[in-house]
């Protein structure tokens, strides 16, 4: 009985792959840490706001880059669409993890054949993805890393914009916040499915990943641009639809499902790496909303 009150107590296996995980990317990237060039920012919707660039025409499958002017400079971003049928099908914009490169690794997992889904199918590149570590690269500052978000969000609507049909919005990790922030700042998508993330966004910065000390001084500030939980408890959110890994250790559990005031997510047995990996689960989740 004592062993296996201790069995109990150890870490999940998924929760020790999701440390080594993190023990590892902050190694590799101790010099390159996020915020490290400055904490200073406008709020969200400010950069939201300001976001400038010329969408290219959504109906039309293949990848389009364009540059985006944001309150933080110049940057780029891509709208890739990798099946259309027409506007009236069923459309779902997809929002990559946090620094994935390639950066459809997860669509092309859960989508193997676009074609054969039926459904118009968007991936949004947000500035930084098209190179590895480019992330760090455009999160030097917590400025860029919000106008980065923006871009998403602003994509996501100019795609929304285009279309007549039932509409999905989801994505994974970083990709989940993206589409959290487009609920409370649009809300134009019949449905949202935001995987392993919630809207702490600030705790990462202060835990799992940590930022640069010069941001982590300043927690608070953190907290006040990347956090969201007082926006979400003002709106209704009977059509969104989270996801949470009960061993993840990046996007905590705890942390993340105090976030979801209104919403009671689906609880996954898995820690953040497993996750990514269970395409087939994804899909049935993205499913049972393009087709309800």
């Amino acid at each position: 009985m004592r062993h296996e009150s201790l069995l109990r107590r150890l870490p999940h296996r998924d929760a020790l792959l999701d440390r080594a995980f993190l023990a590892a990317l902050q190694l590799l990237t101790r010099r390159r840490r996020y915020f490290r060039d400055g904490a200073d920012s406008p709020p969200f919707e400010a950069h939201l706001e300001a976001v400038d660039a010329d969408w290219p025409s959504v109906p039309a499958v293949g990848t389009c880059e364009r540059p985006v002017e944001t309150l933080a400079g110049s940057l780029r971003a891509a709208v890739s669409v990798r099946a259309w049928h027409g506007p009236d099908a069923p459309t779902l914009v997809w929002h990559h993890g946090g620094g994935e490169y390639p950066y459809d690794t997860i669509f092309d997992g859960v989508f193997p054949d676009p074609d054969a889904a039926g459904a118009n199918l968007v991936v949004v590149r947000a500035p930084g993805h098209d190179t590895r570590f480019g992330v760090q690269r455009v999160g030097a500052t917590l400025s860029r890393y919000l106008a980065t978000l923006a871009v998403a969000v602003a994509a996501t609507e100019h795609v929304l914009e285009t279309v007549d049909g039932r509409t999905v919005v989801a994505g994974y990790s970083l990709g989940g916040f993206v589409t959290n922030r487009h609920h409370v700042h649009h809300d134009t998508a019949d449905a949202y499915v935001p995987l392993m993330a919630g809207t702490a966004h600030g705790e990462i910065f202060l835990t799992t990943v940590p930022a640069a000390p010069v941001a982590r001084s300043r927690a608070g500030h953190l907290r006040k641009r990347l956090n969201f939980t007082d926006t979400w408890r003002e709106h209704d959110h009977a059509h969104v639809h989270p996801v949470l890994g009960r061993h993840d250790q990046l996007n905590r559990y705890a942390t993340q499902r105090a976030s979801y005031s209104g919403v009671d997510p689906t609880v996954w047995p898995v820690g953040h790496l497993r996750g990514i990996g269970a395409y087939d689960r994804i899909r049935r989740s993205l499913d049972r909303h393009l087709y309800p």
